[in-house]
């Protein structure tokens, strides 16, 4: 079992919190290595100043990503609300086409964009290097003209996007606790016979852990 560690503070007000941000990040990453701990980091690009001012945010996260390849680690970016949407898929490309095997993107199944989003950066895939996303349903209300509401509609397109990134040998985080997407994720591994190291399930701590212990028995 790997681990995933996130420092909250989004959204900030002021550049400071950023610079602190950063500072805490960079230190994280050091611990992760000294204590030998087989885990990355998740960081949100507002926690250093994307909606304040983008470049900054870029040097700060890309002081961290370069941080982390340089202890052989990885960084993935959030995704976060609508606004953030396009700024954080440009941050990701800029960084991916620097650092190809030290990043990662989130990215949300209930934005009606999403598919063609992850399809816009299939030009950094590579056998070598493969693009790697976490893929979850997301959690931000967001208007009905951009998102997928019902639940029957957001697993379909969860599915979906799972199924065009194992037909096209992408990394992909799994992330879900719901049962019926555990469940068509598994078809779809075994539809595509998909090579074990491109593809993990991903939960959070201490959600549906009977769930969890059926993957990590399985």
């Amino acid at each position: 079992i790997k681990v995933t560690l996130d420092v909250l503070g989004e959204f900030i007000k002021d550049l400071d919190e950023a610079e602190a941000n950063k500072k805490e990040c960079l230190e994280t990453i050091e611990q992760i290595h000294k204590n030998g701990i087989d885990g990355n980091m998740s960081l949100k690009p507002t926690s250093f100043g994307l909606l304040i001012d983008k470049e900054i945010c870029y040097s700060h996260v890309r002081e961290i990503v370069a941080k982390a390849a340089s202890v052989n680690n990885f960084i993935r970016i959030d995704m976060e609300d609508s606004p953030c949407t396009t700024l954080e898929i440009e941050l990701f490309r800029r960084l991916k086409t620097e650092f190809p095997g030290n990043v990662g993107l989130v990215v949300q199944a209930y934005l009606k964009r999403t598919l063609d989003d992850i399809k816009g950066l299939a030009d950094l895939n590579s056998e070598a290097a493969p693009l790697s996303f976490r893929l979850c349903k997301g959690i931000y209300v967001e208007p009905e003209a951009i998102s997928f509401k019902k639940y029957e509609e957001i697993n379909q397109h969860f599915l979906e996007d799972l199924e065009y990134m194992f037909a096209n040998k992408i990394h992909v985080g799994i992330a879900t606790h719901d049962k019926p997407l555990v469940e068509g994720a598994y078809a779809l591994l075994k539809k595509y016979n998909v090579q074990e190291h491109l593809y993990e399930f991903q939960m959070l701590y201490g959600v549906t852990p009977r769930l969890r212990d059926s993957i990590v028995n399985s």
